[in-house]
C-alpha cells in the first residue's frame, strides 16, 4: 500500500466529492487552512481524514503483525485502550503500553516516533489468556 501525502488525500477526497455530483460551490475552502466553508463538506472531510488515519494500521496488517510504524506526530492513531509498544525520540522503548499518550511532537526526547500494535489475545471462559 502506498503512503498518502496530506495533499494527495485531499485531492482524492475532492475528486470523490465531485464524482458524487456534489455542487462545486460547496467545495470552496475557507480562510482557515484547509477548512471548507460548507459545514456538511467540512464534516465529510473530517470523516474522510479519520478513515485515512487507519491506513498505518492496515499497512501493518498487510506486512504482518509486529512491524514498527513510523510516527510523525499528530492525533493519536489508535483508540486509547489499544496496547502498543512505542519508541521515543530519545531511544527509549515502552513495551505493552496503553495508547493514552500525547502523540503530538514537541521536539522532546519523549516524542513518540514509532509504534507497533500488540494483538489482543483471546481469553478462556475463566478470563485467562
Amino acid at each position: 500500500m502506498k503512503k498518502l501525502t496530506a495533499e494527495k488525500c485531499r485531492e482524492q477526497f475532492e475528486e470523490w466529492g465531485k464524482s458524487q455530483r456534489c455542487e462545486l460551490d460547496k467545495w470552496v475552502r475557507g480562510d482557515r487552512a484547509g477548512e471548507y466553508k460548507n459545514p456538511v463538506v467540512a464534516k465529510m472531510w473530517q470523516a474522510w481524514e479519520a478513515s485515512r488515519d487507519a491506513l498505518p494500521i492496515l499497512e501493518q496488517q498487510e506486512r504482518g503483525e509486529g512491524e514498527w510504524i513510523d510516527w510523525g506526530g499528530g492525533e493519536r492513531p489508535v483508540i486509547a485502550s489499544t496496547r502498543v509498544d512505542i519508541k521515543f525520540r530519545d531511544g527509549d522503548v515502552g513495551l505493552a503500553q496503553n495508547a493514552n499518550w500525547d502523540w503530538r511532537h514537541h521536539g522532546y526526547g519523549s516524542d513518540i516516533i514509532a509504534y507497533r500494535i500488540i494483538p489482543e489475545r483471546g481469553t478462556n471462559q475463566n478470563g485467562e489468556q
